[in-house]
């Protein structure tokens, strides 16, 4: 089950400015705002008390109490900084503990969070295209040239595209029996945004992987994955989404692998043809 932290990341992309507020409070608060008031909360994050009571509804529940509990929860039992942060004495062995950490409660939770069915009908949508496109600019660029590998080396018709300009044209090629893959951490990125949306348009089935469920990316596609991803501020970067994203990849490739006639053959020869390169 999401904890009180993934709820309010998943929920944030589509929250109002005022939840906003709140929502950012409490992330980069959580340890004060577990001991606090409505009236400290809302002083924090310059809101109305009514609008932190509103807030906590919102997240279904039953009162700003409840959400505290929750929240204490969702703390790390050593009172530690919640999203992995590393102090500036920190080794570099303490900061791999600190990230491994922070990616084991990732990879638990976006498994826990995944939707089964909606799984199982992306597999079955990548096994019967005709063609696959995947859309991701910036660092999700990465992502979508591993997700083009993996998928190539079980034999799917599949093509990565990360320039923004080529994009939108390439998208305007799809059309039924086509699929879309669009990879946005935060579900907003206008050029990943428009070629999906153009991809759409054109009949192709449409297929998203964000960290919000109520991002734009999520409500555009027909089928959309959500990561839950505990990150490293110091970084400012989408550290342990980088590894889910992958991980939802991998399993659609594995699984797909071992339903789709002849992919194992594929497999064998893609083996055999890297093989030839480490003689």
């Amino acid at each position: 089950m999401s904890s009180c932290i993934d709820k309010i990341k998943l929920e944030y992309a589509s929250m109002s400015d005022v939840e906003k507020r709140i929502a950012d409070y409490i992330l980069h608060s959580a340890e004060r705002a577990v001991n606090a008031t409505v009236a400290q909360v809302a002083e924090g994050a310059r809101v109305s008390d009514g609008s932190v009571v509103r807030f906590a509804n919102k997240l279904g529940f039953d009162g700003f109490t409840r959400l505290k509990i929750e929240l204490a929860k969702s703390l790390p039992a050593d009172g530690g900084v919640l999203f992995g942060g590393v102090g500036d004495h920190s080794s570099v062995k303490s900061v791999m503990e600190g990230l491994f950490s922070g990616l084991t409660y990732s990879v638990r939770s976006t498994i826990d969070a995944a939707d089964g069915a909606a799984l199982e009908a992306t597999a079955a949508v990548l096994a019967g295209s005709r063609r696959i496109e995947i859309y991701g600019v910036g660092s999700s660029s990465m992502i979508a040239m591993d997700a083009y590998y993996r998928l190539l080396r079980i034999g799917l018709p599949v093509y990565a595209v990360t320039d923004p300009h080529i994009a939108g044209v390439s998208a305007s090629l799809l059309g039924p029996g086509c699929t879309a893959i669009g990879i946005s951490y935060s579900g907003k990125t206008t050029e990943t945004l428009r070629a999906m949306k153009i991809a759409k348009e054109r009949g192709a089935a449409t297929v998203g992987l964000t960290a919000f469920s109520g991002s734009p990316l999520a409500e555009l596609c027909g089928t959309s994955h959500i990561v839950v991803a505990k990150e490293t501020e110091s970084l400012g970067e989408a550290t342990a989404a980088r590894l889910t994203q992958l991980l939802i990849f991998d399993s659609l490739c594995l699984y797909i692998s071992r339903q789709r006639e002849g992919s194992l053959e594929v497999m064998e020869n893609v083996i055999d043809i890297i093989g030839e390169h480490r003689k």
